[in-house]
């Protein structure tokens, strides 16, 4: 299995895959809602719990998973086939998502006494049509 890097709410190494399909790859007996899709994810600053990885891996599904890292991310490029001004691109859509989720679990808190609600509303709004451009640009390279 080739480990792609995608951009979300963190970089890491992952690999879409059911949760049955993950419990066949790490030996353990698939428990309940073997179907369900998710990503095994790779964090490189822990230590490894698998012998193919460098890194701890685990499985996970999650509105997250759903929304930010299989809908709206894109699987990063190498490095060094990207040019400078493309890379920059990246990474600014990485943060930018990282900004989106944050303003997302706010503005689902139903915070009160805010007085600026329709325009934080309004600034999701611009900042979710900011990344789909960035998206489609990055798609190009």
């Amino acid at each position: 299995m080739e480990m792609k890097t995608y951009y979300g709410v963190i970089k890491t190494p992952a690999i879409p895959m059911t949760r049955k399909e993950y419990r066949e790859y790490t030996n353990n007996t698939p428990d309940e809602n073997p179907d369900e899709e998710g990503l095994l994810l790779e964090y490189k600053n822990y230590p490894s719990n698998h012998p193919n990885h460098a890194g701890r891996i685990y499985w996970e599904t999650s509105k997250l998973t759903k929304e930010v890292y299989v809908s709206e991310i894109i699987p990063a490029l190498p490095k060094t086939k990207l040019i400078d001004y493309q890379q920059r691109v990246v990474d600014e859509y990485a943060e930018l998502i990282i900004k989106i989720d944050k303003l997302e679990t706010f503005l689902n808190s139903k915070p009160e006494n805010v007085e600026d609600l329709e325009l934080l509303n309004l600034q999701l709004t611009a900042m979710k049509t900011y990344a789909n451009i960035l998206a489609h640009r990055i798609n190009k390279f």
